[in-house]
């Protein structure tokens, strides 16, 4: 199924692709349900359903697939930084590191990076005053 999603994508049909993506997800394979999740996300940040790429990503991330968590963690935290969310990028980061996540670090420096962008100084501040230990 995911080789064939793959192929309508390809093909110019993300519609068709969606639903497959999803089929695969809930078919039961954890290794395929992880690749389908990550590649579904991709589809939906695609069409601009941010809420259903983070919630797609953050299903594969909680899966802890040794082969999809990692890659798909980067594009969570990639979305989130595009959003400017400073908020989402630090429980990123605490959740990664939960996880023994080694990519949590980037979520971390995606963060800090955000927070010195003009503008958003107040989220660094108030980040530091609560005691995150993600340094948000």
């Amino acid at each position: 199924m995911v080789g064939l999603a793959g192929v309508l994508m390809r093909g110019g049909d993300p519609e068709g692709a969606e639903a497959l993506y999803r089929k695969a997800v809930e078919a039961g394979d954890a290794d395929w349900s992880a690749h389908a999740s990550s590649l579904l996300g991709d589809v939906l940040e695609g069409k601009g359903d941010v809420a259903g790429a983070t919630a797609a990503w953050q299903r594969v991330i909680d899966s802890r697939s040794p082969e999809w968590a990692g890659p798909t963690f980067i594009s969570l935290v990639n979305l989130l930084d595009s959003q400017g969310d400073i908020g989402g990028l630090r429980a990123a980061c605490v959740t990664g590191a939960a996880l023994d996540n080694p990519d949590a670090p980037y979520a971390l420096f995606s963060a800090r990076a955000a927070a010195r962008v003009p503008g958003r100084h107040r989220w660094r501040a108030r980040g530091l005053a609560a005691g995150h230990r993600c340094g948000m």
